[in-house]
């Protein structure tokens, strides 16, 4: 048995099995089993989190056996060395290679049309914690169960949104994943001469912020003293440089199933201007990242525009007014609670910048549940609305520590920290709410506005209060 168990070893199976990942998630040799989870992420197979069931006997190698719907291939050893001898002989001579190639042989390479669930996305802005949005982006387009029908992004969001409109268009899910991953190791390279580095005392300490760094502190303190167009009268921006030599904007608006809407504020109306295929560019992106003590206003057919986030991060309305989809999907990389007071002048503006980029999106929501109220009233019936659901994926307890100055920090090794936060996170979130998309909101929109406390409290008074009498 102990020959059997090592030759199903994880290391040995992810030797053998190139872009297939196992995990040996259960041992009990006492029984002689041993369960073996398999994340499977191969392009030669288009999908993702299938389930082949293969057992010891032989009689359950039928159609009755393949669970495509579940994420966990068992493998089950007989309890008797001797019982091996009922397995089929190839499986026998290699069974970690073997396991493969049947997975191969029966997987399905797209999921039935009838498991397929739409979604819309948006996706918030945030700097170098817009690598957390790609991990979430990498977890759900490797999800064949999953379908992307519209994305709306707000400066990093806005970025990211356009790297998978134009890796959909150039060759599906898996281009779109790997067009992600070579956007943030562009960014990582193109900040390796960045002034704006982590000092020694934080590498040691394991910090990820930028709050000593002298580079970050003479830019922040110059920001507050001279204007972008006088320190950068040029208007070099080395961040438009890389997003037109990594992106075909031409292909982003070629890429039809996908409705993308990216948000940037108009400096002279203060309203939120939605720019849309065929119309984006390269500029309506910059537009919607345009910190205004950072960079010049981005000019565009006569209007200048500053980042999106002042006025919607990102901006909800489009996905509902132009897509079919029922369940909107937030994915928010700014706090919304924080326990504790700031008392530092750090602390201070870090929770402003917070609080200020995530007002419209407070805004935005409260919106949409007034919609929802509507929709369900007697004499409206609108069942769009009635049915549109609402889910958040977040990751507050890792990202809350970080703090504004570590969203100007592009190590690699932060952009990967950040993105297998957000793989991992999205991956919970699927497990958990996989069942509850098209049927019900998993982001309680009364709590968040109002907070539950208030919305018990107006729940107990609603149950307690006397009957209206006719007058």
């Amino acid at each position: 048995m102990t020959d059997d168990a090592s030759i199903l070893a994880p290391e040995d199976i992810h030797s053998r099995s190139g872009v297939y990942h196992y995990s040996r998630i259960n041992s009990q040799p006492d029984h002689g089993t041993m369960a073996v989870a398999a994340r499977i992420r191969g392009s030669s197979l288009n999908s993702s989190y299938h389930c082949l069931y293969v057992n010891a006997f032989p009689e359950v190698f039928d159609d009755e056996a393949k669970d495509w719907s579940k994420a966990i291939v068992t493998i089950a050893l007989p309890p008797e060395p001797g019982r091996s001898a009922a397995l089929p002989s190839c499986i026998r001579a290699r069974p970690a290679r073997i396991v493969i190639l049947y997975i191969k042989t029966l997987l399905h390479p797209t999921m039935p049309q009838s498991h397929v669930k739409k979604i819309d996305l948006g996706l918030q802005g945030g700097g170098a914690h817009g690598a957390f949005t790609w991990g979430v982006l990498d977890r759900l387009l490797a999800e064949e169960r999953i379908e992307i029908e519209g994305i709306s992004g707000t400066s990093a969001g806005a970025m990211n949104a356009v790297v998978v409109a134009d890796g959909l268009a150039a060759g599906g899910r898996e281009a779109a994943r790997e067009a992600l991953a070579r956007f943030w190791r562009a960014v990582s390279d193109a900040g390796r001469n960045s002034p704006m580095q982590r000092t020694w005392l934080d590498q040691i300490l394991g910090r990820w912020t930028l709050d000593f760094s002298p580079g970050f502190l003479t830019m922040d303190l110059l920001s507050r003293l001279v204007s972008p167009y006088e320190m950068n009268p040029l208007n070099i921006n080395p961040l438009r440089d890389l997003l037109a030599a990594n992106v075909d904007f031409d292909r982003v608006n070629r890429c039809d199933p996908l409705k993308l809407f990216i948000s940037a504020t108009n400096v002279r109306t203060g309203r939120p201007h939605i720019f849309k295929k065929p119309n984006i560019t390269v500029d309506s992106v910059m537009a919607s990242a345009c910190l205004p003590l950072m960079f010049q206003a981005v000019e565009i057919d006569g209007e200048a525009y500053w980042d999106g986030g002042f006025m919607g991060n990102p901006v909800l309305y489009p996905l509902i007014e132009e897509t079919s989809s029922s369940d909107l999907v937030i994915v928010q990389i700014n706090p919304l609670v924080r326990e504790s007071l700031p008392r530092t002048a750090r602390d201070i503006l870090n929770r402003i910048n917070e609080i200020d980029f995530n007002s419209s999106l407070m805004k935005d929501l409260r919106a949409i549940l007034m919609l929802k109220m509507l929709g369900s009233a007697p004499e409206h019936q609108d069942e769009r609305l009635r049915n549109l659901a609402v889910h958040r994926i977040h990751a507050e307890q890792e990202l809350v520590d970080l703090g504004v100055s570590s969203k100007m920090n592009a190590e690699w090794a932060f952009l990967q920290y950040l993105h297998d936060i957000g793989w991992r996170t999205a991956e919970s979130w699927i497990n958990d709410h996989w069942d509850d998309l098209g049927v019900r909101s998993t982001y309680p929109l009364e709590h968040v506005l109002w907070g539950l406390d208030t919305v018990m409290q107006d729940a107990a008074d609603a149950a307690t209060a006397p009957p209206d009498h006719e007058a």
